[in-house]
């Protein structure tokens, strides 16, 4: 069929995101079915084994999302309540949603303004505790964060393949958490993971995650304030090993589209595109624009491609009966607001795909100029 452009194409759409399943995860997720099993049993266990491999940690679980990664992180870290907690202006809801959810401040710090990460220089000095997202799989800037002498969170939910300073993700923060959810890097259909070195920390979140268990081993000094039950079933895990391990494969084609995007828009003065970085896992590729990026999004939906105005809502502009945060100004933040374009990429697309996103692009560029 030909597109509004006059561009021929045989897909109807171009998603932003899909997960890339094939034989290997049927035949996993079958045989935890045969065994009669998929509740939290061993396979679980291998994924907490190959993650602590990959990262290099001491401690792992396997847990039911992100989200609840992200809280039994919080809650382990045995803050002061009300503690301020360091999160950037963008990223998931869910994040700012877990610092609510445990009782703390939540301070938004600016963002990088070529990487979008968190913009270490605008983590104030009050606050207790950092989460740092490796931001769409550009790394976060790990040797200054730990110089903040804070704790922190480093959140690898979008960039599990990222490398920072020679060291993969999640070797590097107090904590480290994963997600494994439907159009992750690396897909259980859900899940996540807490992963760290320090024996304490592990040890509060066996506590929070025993709900049946009266001892509890985490030294708390504010008090244990209720179990976070939620260890990931074998089901899941028995999918998410397998993509585990097919991560190297989905970063190489990642990059692949990457690089056929950098050589099809080089040169176009209203786009500024990502650096090729081999740190960068390529999650999403994101271009700032010169132009509000809605108009450019709209002729994308035209062409069948489902490009993006955001990836994640800024946490700034949320409704207030969501809670209060604290922080700003957000001079870089505010540069990609309303310039931010997302372009579909992922181990499902073609070459071929990507190439008619650009030329798609393109054509959008010149005639909206």
């Amino acid at each position: 069929m030909k597109s509004a452009s006059g561009l021929t194409r045989d897909a109807v759409w171009i998603p932003h995101s899909s997960p890339t399943l094939g034989p290997l995860e049927e035949a996993a997720a079958a045989q935890c079915l045969r065994g009669g099993y998929v509740g939290n049993g061993a396979v679980a266990k291998e994924l907490e084994t190959a993650i602590r491999a990959r990262t290099g940690r001491k401690h792992a679980f396997a847990v039911t999302s992100g989200f609840q990664a992200l809280l039994l992180g919080l809650r382990a870290l045995d803050l002061t309540p009300g503690s301020k907690v360091c999160l950037p202006v963008l990223t998931c809801a869910s994040v700012l949603a877990a610092v609510q959810n445990s009782r703390h401040t939540p301070v938004l710090a600016d963002i990088e303004l070529e990487t979008l990460t968190i913009k270490v220089n605008t983590v104030p000095p009050d606050c207790a505790a950092v989460i740092a997202p490796h931001a769409y799989g550009a790394p976060v800037r790990g040797s200054e964060l730990q110089r903040l002498g804070l704790p922190w969170i480093e959140d690898c939910a979008t960039s599990p393949a990222t490398n920072v300073d020679g060291r993969p993700a999640g070797a590097l923060g107090t904590l480290a958490v994963f997600s494994f959810s439907s159009t992750k890097y690396v897909t259980g259909g859900t899940g996540g993971a807490i992963a760290c070195d320090d024996d304490t920390l592990a040890a509060r979140v066996e506590d929070l995650l025993n709900f049946d268990s009266f001892e509890k081993r985490g030294n708390w000094k504010h008090g244990w304030h209720g179990a976070l039950p939620g260890r990931m079933a074998d089901l899941n895990a028995s999918v998410a090993k397998v993509q585990l391990d097919r991560m190297p494969e989905f970063t190489r084609h990642r990059r692949r589209i990457a690089e056929i995007y950098e050589t099809q828009l080089r040169g176009l003065h209203d786009l500024r595109l990502m650096e090729l970085t081999p740190e960068n896992s390529f999650y999403r590729y994101i271009i700032r624009t010169e132009k509000p990026s809605d108009g450019l999004c709209r002729r994308l939906h035209e062409f069948g491609i489902d490009a993006r105005t955001s990836v994640n809502p800024w946490l700034d502009e949320l409704p207030g009966f969501l809670g209060s945060v604290q922080g700003g100004p957000w001079p870089s933040a505010d540069t990609w607001r309303r310039n931010l374009l997302s372009l579909p990429i992922h181990p499902s697309m073609t070459a071929e795909d990507a190439l008619l996103i650009a030329e798609s692009l393109r054509r959008a560029v010149e005639e909206l100029s």
